[in-house]
């Protein structure tokens, strides 16, 4: 296995790691913490702080994410942190973060169905 697959199988493992914990956190309500996690995460697997990348238009994030993986993984927090802030009754939050990120895999061409429709969904929250 070469060293980039390698590394993305560990970023994979680390981000399954990463959710679980975070929606443990959900479930008993601990959203200060689960927020902070989910923050932490972004720069733990992408070594980048999430408000850099949301001051940039959705077709300037793919490129620098780089492989569909490392977007993936990068679409799924977003996903996990938009359901947060709907938790937290926050839903045009929710819905701005779920949408800005379903724009993204749209500009990237990514196609996860599974993914877009949950995106989509937390995107019509606000109506």
């Amino acid at each position: 296995m070469a060293l980039a697959d390698q590394l993305l199988a560990r970023m994979e493992k680390d981000l399954a790691a990463l959710l679980a914990s975070a929606r443990e956190l959900m479930q008993r309500r601990q959203f200060a913490e689960a927020s902070r996690l989910l923050g932490d995460g972004y720069r733990q697997l992408f070594g980048l702080d999430r408000r850099f990348l949301q001051m940039m238009r959705p077709e300037e994030v793919a490129p620098i994410l780089g492989q569909p993986q490392r977007l993936r993984a990068f679409a799924e927090l977003m996903a996990e942190e938009a359901d947060l802030l709907r938790l937290q009754n926050d839903v045009q939050s929710a819905a701005a973060t779920a949408g800005w990120t379903a724009r993204i895999l749209d500009a990237a061409r990514l196609r996860d169905e599974v993914l877009l429709a949950r995106l989509r969904a937390l995107a019509n929250l606000a109506g």
